[in-house]
This record gives structure tokens, sequence and C-alpha cells, in this order.
């Protein structure tokens, strides 16, 4: 492509990008419910709207020219790094522009009377794949190189090295693929650093285990996926490094989160009371943008989807958006995934794993060569005031059979509470609860009891959680019986429970209607963390909400599905 070919694609790119009166026409189009938006964005929109008509009786003052230089930033020195426009100019759209204008347009006096850029911190609350990197990267970049400040340091900050090089990286790849950075930065991937020579300036990742975190002079600090920082503690270290900057910026920007008490929802609530008409709290340095479905809109309306994805249809998917609904409507660990990620609803910390009537549902008779078929037996054992459970998992031409089996120790059913005595009295007598004398489980009667299964049954392996049951699987050995020691992590047991998941809902499983596991299959909650992988959890973190079978399931369900013993002839199966 010939300098002239540049010229004109960087002109088009800057004619197409949004411009300062596009961000004032998208906040007027919200307020007027021209845009489907969220109240906390209509009340973002109303602020700024406000701010730009009466800001000057408050001293702040705004910069047309200044927010126009850091729109034109994006098309002329950014770019695109993957997929169709990988290369082509980067093109804001309005409600990226609505986050750029303000926060490089509005000026205000410091105390010594200089004047300074208003926002000093801005947190920005997005569904995935609306852009959100992009716009971050950009930010960091522009407050690295043409922001006028001498010196100036620029971090990444996240809680491992991994998570704080997902923003440099992006912006790395930026730099690498336009001319016109390459021409002043310079890049030192060895050292995941990246400078500006002629002002002594850099920018690099930031993390808990970097050597280096006490004594940051920071200019510029980008908190990405703020909802997995599990503690404060970079946050503080961030904000406490600007304080001898002239006008520094700490910049936040996530999807929602299951941790509620974790700095991320702090700063989401904070954003709530700064725009609320109803508090006293204000903050003329703080922007805080959410694009979030309300509490009380269904999630499954396409109608609110807008509300937590301003890219719809630009770069997040409609269609793609649509085919996780549906997956959501029949699994647990879609649907957390689809609640957080697609649509940003904070959940209070999991959400019901499987709606138990789908369980139910998977109750049949066995066939009558059931204990011929190869079988994993997965082994949850508890010692004290807890459910030990043995599962049998049987392979059979395309279903998979469930046969369980729960021992509890007589004397702490005085223990449980009183709604749970009845229920563990009328298992017991119907038989599908085995009450074994004392306080503690008699770990040589589930011994002996795994011995009989084993010489009885063509079990393949026996799947333990090696918590709590290495004396267990010490005399198992001595018995020539390897417990295979399976651990209960988010490795092991994200894929079998999506795999679960989705042979309940196509009936793939068949059980034996034991309503102790009923009840405990009916208590498990699922937590996803940020990488998608999904964890099983007691419903409401009530330990007295037993879930031991349907770990024990999880525990069998790895190797039986993914793992695998060594069998003579393959599952005929489809993992779902």
């Amino acid at each position: 492509m010939n300098s002239s070919d540049d010229l004109s694609r960087y002109q088009t790119a800057i004619e197409q990008n949004a411009t300062v009166d596009d961000a004032i026409q998208y906040a007027r189009d919200v307020v007027e419910s021209k845009i489907v938006a969220g109240k906390l964005l209509v009340k973002a929109c109303q602020r700024f709207l406000n701010d730009l008509e009466h800001g000057e009786k408050r001293g702040i003052k705004f910069s047309r020219n200044k927010a126009v230089r850091a729109l034109n930033f994006f098309p002329v020195f950014c770019c695109h790094i993957k997929g169709e426009l990988k290369g082509q100019p980067i093109v804001l759209e309005p409600w990226q522009a609505f986050i750029v204008v303000q926060t490089f347009g509005f000026f205000k006096k410091n105390k010594k009377g200089k004047w300074v850029r208003r926002f000093r911190w801005i947190y920005i609350e997005v569904a995935r794949k609306n852009g959100k990197s992009t716009l971050i990267s950009g930010i960091a970049l522009y407050m690295l190189a043409f922001d006028g400040e001498g010196g100036a340091e620029v971090w990444c900050a996240a809680v491992d090295k991994d998570q704080a090089k997902i923003v440099w990286d992006a912006a790395a790849a930026m730099i690498e693929l336009s001319p016109a950075l390459r021409e002043i930065l310079k890049i030192t991937r060895s050292k995941n650093l990246v400078e500006l020579p002629s002002n002594y300036s850099k920018f690099q990742p930031l993390s808990r285990d970097t050597k280096k975190m006490d004594g940051l002079n920071v200019h510029c600090g980008i908190l990405d996926e703020v909802h997995a920082h599990p503690t404060r503690e970079v946050f503080d270290l961030v904000k406490d490094g600007m304080s001898s900057r002239l006008q520094p910026l700490l910049a936040m920007i996530t999807t929602a989160g299951v941790n509620k008490q974790g700095i991320c929802y702090e700063q989401r609530k904070y954003v709530a009371d700064v725009l609320s008409d109803e508090s006293d709290t204000e903050n003329d340095a703080y922007l805080g943008v959410v694009f979030a479905l309300d509490e009380d809109d269904d999630p499954y309306d396409e109608e609110a989807w807008p509300k937590a994805n301003p890219c719809l249809g630009v770069s997040k998917d409609l269609d793609a958006l649509e085919q996780n609904a549906e997956l959501a409507k029949v699994s647990g660990a879609a649907r957390i995934n689809f609640l957080i990620k697609d649509l940003n609803r904070w959940v209070d910390g999991g959400i019901r794993w499987i709606e138990i009537a789908k369980w139910r549902a998977c109750q049949g008779d066995f066939p009558p060569e059931v204990y011929d078929l190869p079988c994993w037996l997965g082994v949850d054992l508890s010692i004290k005031g807890d459910v030990t459970a043995l599962v049998k998992l049987f392979r059979g031409d395309g279903v998979w059979y469930v046969e369980t089996e729960f021992y509890y120790p007589k004397e702490s059913l005085a223990f449980l509470p009183d709604e749970h005595k009845p229920l563990f009295k009328k298992w017991a007598d119907e038989g599908h609860l085995n009450i074994m004398p004392g306080y503690m489980i008699d770990l040589d009667k589930i011994e002996e009891r795994i011995v009989e299964l084993y010489s009885s049954l063509n079990i393949i392996e026996v799947c333990v959680d090696p918590w709590k049951a290495h004396q267990l699987n010490f005399r198992l050995a001595q018995q020539d019986i390897d417990a295979l020691e399976v651990g209960q992590t988010v490795k092991n047991f994200t894929e079998v429970i999506e795999t679960i998941d989705g042979f309940i809902d196509s009936k793939l499983i068949v059980h034996d209607g034991n309503p102790v596991m009923d009840w405990m299959m009916g208590n498990i909650e699922v937590s996803i963390d940020r990488n998608d992988n999904v964890f099983p959890r007691k419903a409401n973190d009530d330990r007295n909400n037993k879930i031991d079978g349907g770990t024990a399931l999880f525990t069998a369900g790895h190797r039986a599905f993914i793992g695998g013993g060594e069998v003579t002839e393959e599952p005929e199966i489809v993992l779902l």
C-alpha cells in the first residue's frame, strides 16, 4: 500500500470516527429513551449533559479541542489486532466516544489554581465482546505518549501476570501494527516493556508477584477485569502511587462477577451513589459508566440485551448471544456464564446448577445386565458430621446409569438443623441412608463395602477425593485395589460438570431415584471464575446443604468421561 493509500485510509477512518457531537447526541438519545439503556447509564448520560450546560457554575470547563484530540488518536494511531479487521484503523462507536470525550475533555482547577483534567478515576462496566479491551488499550497508549507527561509511568495492574499482560499485549500489538507508533515507541517483549525514549516514559504490566510493587509513580493505572481482584491490595498500590502526579488517571474496566465483598463491587456501589439523585455523595473527579440490565429485567428478553451490550450487532454478535441464551435455559454452568459475561449481571456467589425437575425426570429402570457394565466408583468421604457418598457410574450403550449409597454417623443426627432431622430419619427408615453407630464414619465398614463392590462389579477405577482419604487409599492398596485420586479442583470439575449437565438435559443419564441424591443435586450451585471455569458449591454457602453425592458423581465422571480408564470398547456417546 502506498503513502497515498495510507493517507486516504486514515482520512476515511477519521471521518467515520465518532465525534464530540456524536457523544453528546448519544447521551441525549439515552436520556430520551431512543437508545435502550439501563438506569445507571441514563443517570451517567444526564450527568454529562448537565455538566456541559451548567458545569462552569461549579468551576468545570469543557475543552472541545482536547476531546477531539483524544478521539482522533484512535483512528490515526490505533488499529485492530485480531480478526478480519486486523491492521485497520480503530473507529470509535458513540458510546466509546461518550467515555473518551468526558475523560479528556473536562477540566477543573486544582488547589494551586492550575487547570487539570477533571476526572482522575474512571469505572467502566460492560459485558464482554463490546470493545472494552480496545478502548482501554488505546487510553493506555494515549496516556503514555500523547498526554505531555514527562517520565510517564503507565501500569496495567492485575492480581497475576497473565491477567496483567492482556491489555499490555493488546497495546504492544497495536504498536507493532501501527507505522506511526512504531516510529516513536520501543517494545522490549523480554521485559514486557514499552518505552517512549524521547520522554523517558514507560508502560508495563504489574501484578502482586512483581518485585517492585512499592514506590510506584503512576501517571496512568489500568485495572482490567477488576471483578477478579480478591482483595484491594493492587488497587490501593496503584491509587497511592498517583499522589505525586499532576493529573493522573486510574482507569478500571470490568465485567460483572460474583464477589460482592470485593473492591470491584465496592466501586460499582460508589458509582451508583455518585449518580443517585437521592444520595449526598458527590465526586467531580470520578467518572462511572455502567452498561447493565436493571434488576427487574428478564434476562431472556432480547429487547433488554442492548443495555449491557452497546456494541450489539457491531463487535458483539446477536446470533451468538441468542445461542448462549438458549444454552443458559438448560444448563446451570451456561446460565451463570450468560448472566455475568453476556448480560453483565452480578450474581451472589453462584446460581443453582440444574433444575431439580430435570434430574428427577432422569429416574428410570436399569437393564438386567447393568452390574456387568464397566463401572467407575466415585467416593466422597467424610469423617464426622457429614455424609459419605458412594456413586456407581455404569457405562451402557449410549446411556450412563447412576446408583448411589449414603452413610451418616448416628450421633451427628442430633446436630442437624431442625428442618433436616425428619428428612434424614425418613431416608434412613426407607433404606436410602445408612446410619452408622457413633460420632464418626466407620472407615472399616466403608473399606469393606468398597472391597465388596470391587469384587462383585466390573469396576474400572475407584475414584477418590484425596482430601481425608489417605488412610483409606493406603488400606485399599494393601488389598490390591488402586484408588485413583481425583482432586476436587476447577481443572478437574469444569468439563465434567458441563458434560453431566448436557447428559441430564438429553436424558443420557438414568439414576436410581434415591431422594438423598435428589436433595443433594438440588443443593448444588456453580460459581464461575474469570476464565469461565465452573465449580460446585453448597447453595447459599450453607454447610448444611450437603452436595456429597454430586461431588462423588463428578469425581467418577471426571475419569469415566474425560480421564478414562482402560476399557476394551469405546463408549458410543457424544459429549455435549
